[in-house]
């Protein structure tokens, strides 16, 4: 999609947000719809086009971008075009994610939770950060399982990240003395190595608002409880101040 197509009446503050077709993130695309132009970035193109046309119905804006996490080509098609759009973004949301309960490898061979989760965000944010004002928030959603001593986790059946390298992650292969419940050590150590990228990027970058959350359980998918509304969850993604989402393990 061209500039030429995008509406965005009054040059307003832009936000790009992942996985906004289900659960949390449809709820929190909703709530920055109200506050500037969305870019919706998912893999299948009619839930985009499905969000976009209520987002509209509102009187509100926004523009949809596929991207699939999982291949890496993918990620770099979208960033190039969220930057040919030229919008004034005010920040990223690295909402999407998934949990598989049967790993799964992506075409290259490489575990589907781990860059999923990890890979493609990382990729995504590296991408855009060049592009992305002082000032910008860039949010990475993160969860407490990827801490082995979280009770509520270790209860679940998780024993926190068992993250070896990011070459052994990619095949799939995790420490000894993990969960005896498939996908559970691919999904935390995932959790763990995007916490830690966050971190990263906070360090390396001052000139942007680095966040990681813990959003609770969404029931939508399953995943953690419902610590955090969709209402605060946006307001710390859109917030210019850095106390109002800090960067830590929530």
């Amino acid at each position: 999609m061209s500039k030429a197509d995008v509406k965005n009446p009054a040059g307003r503050k832009a936000y790009i947000i992942t996985g906004p077709t289900s659960g949390i993130g449809r709820r929190t695309a909703f709530e920055l719809a109200k506050h500037g132009m969305l870019v919706l970035v998912g893999r299948d193109r009619g839930k985009l086009d499905e969000v976009r046309k209520s987002i509209e119905r509102k009187g509100q804006h926004a523009v949809p971008v596929v991207c699939d996490l999982s291949d890496l080509a993918s990620v770099q098609r979208a960033a190039a075009e969220i930057v040919a759009l030229h919008l004034p973004i005010a920040g990223l949301l690295n909402n999407a994610g998934i949990m598989q309960m049967r790993p799964t490898k992506n075409a290259l061979g490489w575990d589907m939770s781990f860059v999923t989760n990890h890979l493609g965000p990382f990729a995504l944010t590296e991408a855009l950060v060049p592009s992305l004002p002082d000032g910008a928030n860039v949010v990475f959603v993160v969860s407490a399982v990827e801490d082995p001593e979280r009770k509520p986790a270790v209860a679940a059946g998780f024993r926190g990240g068992r993250y070896i390298s990011a070459e052994a992650s990619a095949r799939g292969e995790w420490k000894p003395g993990g969960s005896k419940r498939p996908g559970f050590d691919a999904y935390a150590t995932s959790k763990q190595a995007i916490l830690a990228a966050a971190m990263a990027f906070a360090r390396e970058t001052p000139r942007l608002h680095f966040n990681a959350i813990e959003p609770g359980l969404n029931p939508t998918t399953g995943l953690g409880g419902g610590a955090m509304s969709a209402r605060s969850y946006a307001s710390c993604r859109y917030s210019s101040s850095r106390s109002s989402c800090p960067l830590s393990r929530s």
